[in-house]
């Protein structure tokens, strides 16, 4: 019997049908159970078979900022589970930036090496197997310092402000109700770590600050008496103390600098509080800053702190202590109508807005045409009233305080700008009388005083001048007197015990120029911004045809004619140190190509990677036998050579300008020389920031004037100097760490400084503390630092020098 083809068709998709429900039951059966057993572990399946969980909760910890902190977490189940750490949420990968995740003996232990404040938040263990899920969690607080108080276990109320100078965390909330829009209250904070077996990853967050800043109420110590109990302006708690430990040190030196007048001390702290602590707009319904006044700040910019002013923009402070007074708002705009006018402390100034040499009292005359006329008078000889000199209504005029600075501060008293009047004159308020001349008298016409006054008078002047000659005079004569000697003593010393030699110019050697053939590379070890440098030999006959090793540092052969001649600068100015840590060059290769610039050969690399290799960090978390580390002994050891080396180059007036660990070699028994490869392509690119129109700049090594205005001096290689000794201490870790360029410019700007490197004494840090100071005459010079690092080395338990030799070596000028 023969079936059409069409029931063929219709009877196979039925069985096609039915086959795929039966198969899709099936496969919904087995979901069923399977879901059945990942809620129980009671089924049959499995008897052993259990969810995860934890024996020990995660505690919340408080820890000092540049410490260590280990996180254990203990989780148990079978199949044995899968461990993932969390921070606010983000999933942390294992030996990303500071974070290294390990597991031993049943734990699973996060590790943080030098934590930062930033490091603070909630962190999460989650365990998960195929029987469940668990996680623990515990809030990591971080302190600049060691609190005072016994540390509290941290709330989501609490937490924020346990880093800032703020005051108790109620008012703090209620200003912000008050001056924030949409100010919710949270739920209350848990007050000890938990641990669920929720699905869901539950992370709670701290409250945090608006994007665009927030009022809270100051509780600091610096500004106590201007801004307690007050609202200020805050973008971010880490910025407001680090400000606050700025603003302490800057007014401590401050207090101590004798150069400041007595007009201007009284404005000095209310001028840095209300910069740095911007009071809150209370009459504004969002959270806005009360800045000072453009008149005031070109007051005391241009009169009562001229010279301090003048001081501050010497040691780039204007903008990072002091304020720009262009950036501030004028009292007449509109963002200015709430500004700060009177600066609390002496709003009272004195009586002479500025002092000239022909200055008079109030009251008083004038003298010549009034161009130095001071006095306080704000009538017109027909008795009307002066018009502000930054007023131009009624009356319109160009007249500018940049131009004369005696209309500064915004009053109306009469002046004669420019000397371009006949005497002292204002313009008016009234429309109908633009300008008019003031009732004041001229001296010429109202002296009286006796012929026999104006004799004693001018003897008074005179005797005080001819005494001060005469003591001049012989203060000039003892000095040149006592040089004269000091040469003589100094030429009979050098005669009998020579110094280290220091060569004229008329003695400097050429560069020994070598073949080009005679020349081979043979491995490339890095690369700057004139070229390569290559690691290789140099065929030389002496006795015999026999090689030396070298390194080659090599200019690119499409170099311009302006960077081959700053090339060839470079290595003239290098070729005339002779010192035993200062690198040598031995020869040059001038008829290329390419032209070469040949070093001697050190045989260890470079002083970072000695460090990388000798560090006892990679063995604790690793646990694998790595040769003995670096002793105290063998760092300071390291820091007295460049100490050394780095005096005898700033003595020849030389600015390195990129000292830093990857530009010292290390030679045979640990011999520590400073070089000037600048490897800022290769292997070193990330320590260089590139900006437009400049030289790339290693800005983690940088002093914050050199940032700001790319300024290099002595004082900027001593703040790398203390950059290098965090590098010694740290054995080779990269300065601000986990940080992009733009955050370091800001850490810079805000004189954020590196972290105490673990386990480093308190000496050191100190010294390293001396070299970042924020002033750049206060730092230490490279002579000084060397003397204390020797004594530093002598206290040590490792080997001593004769005493003789230890007081010859580090009491010597000349190291």
């Amino acid at each position: 019997m023969r079936f059409p083809a069409s029931k063929y068709l219709f009877w196979g998709f039925c069985l096609w049908i039915l086959s795929g429900n039966f198969l899709s039951g099936f496969q919904h059966k087995r979901s069923l159970d399977s879901s059945s057993s990942h809620l129980s572990n009671d089924t049959g399946l499995c008897s052993d078979c259990k969810a995860p969980e934890f024996d020990k909760p995660l505690q919340n910890r408080t820890v000092v900022k540049g410490k260590k902190v280990l996180l254990k977490c203990y989780a148990s189940g079978n199949p044995k589970p899968e461990v993932t750490w969390y921070r606010n949420g983000k999933a942390i990968r294992n030996k990303s930036g500071p974070f290294s995740i390990i597991e031993r003996n049943g734990s699973f232990r996060l590790k943080i090496r030098m934590v930062e404040l930033s490091d603070a938040g909630w962190y999460i263990c989650v365990a998960n197997n195929s029987f469940g899920r668990a996680q623990t969690q515990a809030y990591l607080t971080v302190n600049s310092v060691n609190p005072k108080s016994t540390p509290h276990k941290p709330t989501l109320e609490n937490t924020p402000s346990s880093s800032a100078p703020l005051a108790s965390t109620t008012q703090a909330t209620e200003h912000s109700q008050q001056a924030n829009p949409g100010y919710r209250e949270g739920d209350e904070g848990q007050d000890k770590p938990s641990t669920t077996t929720s699905g869901d990853l539950d992370i709670p967050t701290p409250p945090s600050l608006s994007e665009n800043g927030s009022c809270v109420i100051y509780n600091g110590t610096i500004c106590e008496k201007l801004l307690k109990g007050q609202p200020i302006f805050v973008r971010s708690y880490e910025k407001l103390e680090n400000i606050e430990t700025k603003i302490s040190i800057a007014y401590s030196r401050i207090q101590d600098y004798k150069k400041i007048s007595k007009q201007c001390r009284p404005f000095v702290q209310p001028l840095l509080c209300h910069f740095n602590f911007p009071s809150c707009d209370k009459t504004s319904s969002v959270p806005t800053p009360r800045h000072i006044c453009y008149e005031k700040c070109e007051l005391l910019r241009t009169d009562i702190c001229k010279n301090e002013y003048l001081e501050a923009r010497k040691a780039s402070l204007q903008g990072v202590l002091l304020p720009e007074c262009s950036t501030l708002p004028h009292k007449d705009s509109k963002q200015g109508k709430n500004c700060i006018s009177k600066l609390k402390g002496n709003a009272q100034r004195n009586t002479k807005p500025v002092v000239g040499k022909n200055a008079t009292p109030m009251n008083a005359c004038y003298k010549d045409r009034g161009e130095d006329f001071r006095a306080n008078v704000s009538v017109t000889e027909k008795g009307l009233k002066c018009q502000h000199w930054n007023a131009t209504k009624p009356h319109h005029h160009i007249l500018s305080p940049t131009e004369y600075p005696e209309l500064a501060g915004g009053h109306n008293f009469c002046r004669n700008p420019g000397g371009k009047k006949e005497k002292p004159w204002c313009f008016t308020t009234d429309v109908d009388f633009k300008f008019d001349y003031c009732d004041i008298p001229s001296c010429d016409k109202t002296s009286t005083t006796p012929p026999s006054i104006q004799i004693v008078s001018i003897l008074y002047t005179v005797i005080p001048c001819l005494l001060f000659a005469i003591i001049f005079s012989l203060v000039v004569i003892f000095i040149c007197w006592r040089y004269h000697k000091q040469i003589i003593y100094q030429a009979a010393q050098t005669a009998a015990t020579p110094l280290v030699p220091v060569v004229g110019k008329s003695s400097y050697p050429k560069i020994k120029e070598m073949r080009r053939e005679t020349v081979r590379f043979i491995k490339d070890v890095g690369e700057g911004e004139f070229g390569k440098l290559y690691k290789g030999e140099v065929l030389e006959k002496v006795e015999g045809i026999q090689t030396r090793a070298i390194l080659a540092k090599v200019l690119r052969n499409s170099s311009s004619a302006r960077n081959r001649e700053t090339f060839l600068r470079q290595a003239e100015t290098w070729s005339k140190f002779s010192h035993p840590n200062v690198i040598s060059i031995v020869g040059m290769c001038y008829n290329g190509p390419p032209t070469c610039i040949l070093y001697e050969c050190v045989e260890y690399g470079t002083l970072h990677d000695y460090l990388v290799e000798n560090s006892p960090l990679e063995g604790a978390v690793d646990d694998d036998e790595d040769p003995e580390p670096l002793n105290y002994y063998d760092q300071l050891q390291i820091a007295i050579q460049i100490a050394a080396g780095m005096n005898y180059v700033s003595q020849h007036n030389y600015i390195h300008g990129d000292l830093a660990a990857r530009n010292c070699m290390v030679g045979p028994r640990m011999t520590v020389k400073i070089t000037d490869m600048a490897l800022s392509r290769n292997p070193f690119s990330d320590d260089y920031c590139r900006v437009p129109n400049r030289p790339p700049m290693p800005i983690r090594w940088m002093a914050p004037e050199g940032v700001l205005n790319y300024r290099f001096t002595v004082e900027t290689d001593i703040w790398s100097f203390g950059v290098v000794l965090w590098e010694i201490f740290s054995f080779g870790s990269r300065p601000h760490e986990g940080c992009s360029d733009e955050e370091v410019m800001d850490h810079i700007r805000e004189h954020v400084l590196l972290p105490c490197p673990a386990d480093c004494p308190a000496r050191i840090f100190f010294l390293m503390k001396e070299c970042w100071d924020i002033l750049p005459p206060s730092r230490p010079r490279f002579s000084t630092m060397y003397t204390q690092l020797c004594a530093l080395r002598w206290d040590t338990n490792g080997p001593r020098e004769p005493l003789e030799k230890f007081e010859r070596e580090c009491f010597h000028v000349d190291v």
